[in-house]
């Protein structure tokens, strides 16, 4: 019987272990007992103590039950062979301990680098770490020592190198690197990218440190590459887009709306203290201070100082858009109030730009930076300090229209249509190109494609009017000659002439698109957009970018404003390539369409950091000298606001408010004989006393008679002119 109950234990050996829970203990292996023990007395596990020692056979048998307890009880055997196997372990306990030890600080070791994602978010997290610090010693030896870490780089190394910051810099990675990894291992497996949004932040915010203030495309261009670099490599270590898309688009809307107010704010308050300083000129400001008086007071749009005869400047510019923002300056009749409406129309873009994007399915993070592409766009805030001008209407006007196309709007498309076309003179050539655009775009939609011809042909039609007009009842013809000299043979030929030019002589034509002068534009234009707008097989798009090449290279080849992002012809031609940027990156995949929208935005602040900061200089300005110049301006505010007063050119905004205001400078003397050529046409003359000008024409006034009125020494003067008759004023 006993052999017979042994052959199945050696056939449990042969079979899969089996879960302790589910195997009874044996019984221990004590000869006087019968084999059919009752279950209560058998102990659930043997255990040996030196106080419970048995004779060498009763052990051995008792060890080996211990080493079986996972088999039936009828694998208890009392053999000689369980006593050789107890006494085995003996010889061999330490190796196997210490080979379990080994592997099991190796799984461990695994285990740790898996839970943190290491070595995979190592470089992730060390380029982090390593441009926030840079940046932070950056911002700090700047502001502690007037160290610029370019300019005086040989002192500003040794800095970083000291032995204290080589310290906190080392405690600082160190403690970084474990919150970060922290953070990486308690949040959910499918939102881990905090350390991927941590290493964007990190690269702009050293980005913007190192470039604050310095006014410098070549070093802005290089930083932009580079740091483009280390973004696209954190983006393409993102596991899933599905976290930085799963931002909701309100909370994505409202994070541009802070920063388009916030931009805006930086436009309106640097363009006002420009002004303040005195920084704003007759052409293009105090012309416009003029016109507006007009507009207020009676909706004419005259102006006696851009022509220095009484004129309105619609005969010079078509823009009847200004009649617009007549409410806002009749409310607020101030100079400033031109300056922050322009702001405002300038960032007014940002919101078509947000819900256009959002319509082709950008999401999220990629939704909220090329919607910064647009807000921090150094070809929309640049132009804002050059004055106040009409084409600040564009942006707003033209984002609008491509938002009314985008989404099949008839209505909406003609209204803005209109808008557009009542900008300037030259503005319908955008719809030419719009509509062109919409009838090869929307080949499937008989509707828009009919809608496109239609505004093509309407806003050509108007274009060649209007130019016809001003030519013949304004200064149609020299704005003409001065916009397109360059292509005109006969001067009074107009628009007319440039087309035929331009068609007979395509040679010439093309050597103006790049040159030396325009080249440096063309980069300080494409290089924010990464030349997105060239990335499509679809030849038609290019419609999209002939106002740019028209308006601005060909333009500034002979006219260099139109070639210079300081000015205001880049705001229309730059609203269009955005929009080629958009359709264009429908066509490049889910992916790259998320990564490039990022890249967008990044590039768009690094050039916002590098080429349009120092225009805060002139609150610095202000503050420095605010007493000064709001001593000046209490002087100018002493001519009787029904004065008929000549200024020079950088004070006559100030006093522009008024019916007769004119431009003084050297166009007004007659040097050679030492005289002003119709002094008796003015009541008043403004004029700084320092300076050739003002040596000039200090002795004449006073040989003339004229008395000083008010001034304030060494900054500006006011002479009176006695014999001043007001009725010969009449033009």
């Amino acid at each position: 019987m006993a052999k017979k109950k042994r052959r199945p234990a050696a056939d449990a050996e042969r079979q899969p272990a089996v879960p302790e829970k589910d195997i009874q203990q044996p019984v221990p292996d004590e000869p006087d007992e019968p084999d059919d023990a009752p279950a209560d007395l058998i102990p659930d596990e043997p255990e040996l103590t030196p106080a419970a020692e048995e004779p060498e056979t009763d052990s051995a048998a008792e060890t080996a039950d211990a080493d079986t307890s996972s088999k039936p009880a009828a694998d208890a055997d009392t053999s000689p062979k369980p006593a050789a196997d107890a006494t085995a372990p003996d010889s061999t306990d330490s190796p196997a301990e210490e080979q379990y030890s080994f592997k099991t600080l190796i799984n461990d070791a695994k285990g740790l680098l898996t839970r943190y994602d290491l070595p995979n978010m190592l470089l992730t997290r060390m380029i982090g770490l390593y441009f926030l610090l840079s940046g932070f010693w950056v911002i700090y030896l700047r502001k502690k020592f007037m160290l610029n870490p370019v300019e005086n780089w040989r002192d500003f190394v040794p800095k970083i190198n000291s032995g204290s910051m080589l310290i906190c810099s080392l405690i600082f990675v160190i403690a970084g690197f474990a919150t970060l990894s922290c953070f990486h291992s308690i949040v959910p497996k499918k939102a881990r990218v905090i350390d991927h949004g941590f290493a964007i932040f990190s690269v702009l915010f050293f980005d913007i440190a190192m470039l604050w203030h310095a006014n410098n495309f070549f070093m802005t261009t290089a930083v932009m590459f580079v740091s483009g670099v280390f973004i696209y490599y954190v983006i393409t270590k993102l596991p899933s887009r599905r976290p930085f898309e799963a931002i909701p688009w309100p909370i994505a809307g409202a994070v541009v709306l802070v920063a388009t107010i916030l931009i805006t704010l930086f436009i309106a308050e640097g363009a006002v203290k420009r002004h303040m300083i005195f920084g704003t000129a007759c052409h293009d400001f105090g012309l416009f201070v003029q016109m507006y008086h007009y507009l207020a007071n009676g909706l004419h749009a005259y102006t006696t100082c851009e022509r220095d005869t009484l004129l309105s400047h619609f005969n010079i510019h078509a823009s009847y858009i200004y009649y617009l923002l007549v409410p806002f300056y009749k409310l607020v009749p101030k100079e400033s109030t031109l300056l922050i409406a322009q702001a405002v129309l300038a960032m007014g873009g940002a919101i078509p730009m947000f819900l256009i994007a959002k319509r082709h399915k950008i999401k999220g993070l990629a939704l909220i930076l090329i919607s910064f592409a647009y807000v921090f766009s150094i070809s929309i805030i640049s132009p804002c300090f050059y004055d106040f001008h009409e084409n600040a209407f564009l942006p707003t006007l033209l984002m609008w229209l491509f938002y009314a196309i985008d989404r099949k709007s008839s209505v909406l498309t003609w209204i803005f249509t209109v808008l557009v076309c009542i900008v300037k003179e030259d503005a319908p050539l955008y719809i030419v190109c719009i509509g062109l655009f919409m009838f090869f775009e929307y080949k499937n939609d008989r509707k828009m494609r009919w809608q496109g011809i239609a505004m093509a042909a309407l806003s050509g039609v108007y274009m060649l009017l209007i130019v016809r007009w001003l030519t013949a009842h304004g200064d149609g013809a020299t704005m003409t000659a001065i916009r397109f000299g360059n292509l005109i043979i006969n001067p009074g030929g107009g628009l007319g002439e440039v087309v035929k030019n331009v068609l007979l002589d395509p040679s010439y034509f093309f050597s103006l698109l790049i040159q030396e002068q325009t080249i440096n534009f063309f980069f300080k234009v494409m290089l924010p957009i990464l030349f997105l707008p060239f990335i499509t097989k679809k030849i038609h798009r290019y419609l999209l970018m002939l106002p740019f090449i028209i308006m601005n290279l060909c333009i500034g080849a002979g006219y260099g404003y139109a070639a210079d992002i300081n000015y205001q012809y880049i705001f229309g031609p730059f609203c269009l390539l955005l929009f080629t940027v958009i359709l264009n990156l429908d066509d490049l995949g889910e992916e790259k369409k998320h990564d490039l929208s990022i890249l967008l935005g990044s590039a768009a602040m690094v050039f916002f950091a590098g080429m349009s900061v120092q225009n805060l200089d002139s609150r610095i300005s202000y503050e420095n000298g605010k007493e000064g110049f709001q001593q000046v301006e209490e002087v100018l505010d002493s001519i009787p606001q029904d004065g008929v007063v000549c200024a020079t050119p950088f004070l006559l905004p100030h006093c522009a408010d008024r019916d007769y205001i004119y431009l003084y400078d050297f166009n007004d003397c007659d040097r050679d004989n030492n005289r002003l050529l119709e002094p008796d046409r003015y009541e008043y003359l403004v004029y700084g006393p320092t300076g050739e000008l003002g040596e000039f024409t200090t002795p004449i006034l006073e040989s003339l008679g004229w008395t000083l009125y008010n001034e304030m020494p060494g900054r500006v003067v006011i002479y009176h002119n006695p014999n001043f008759v007001k009725t010969a004023n009449a033009n």
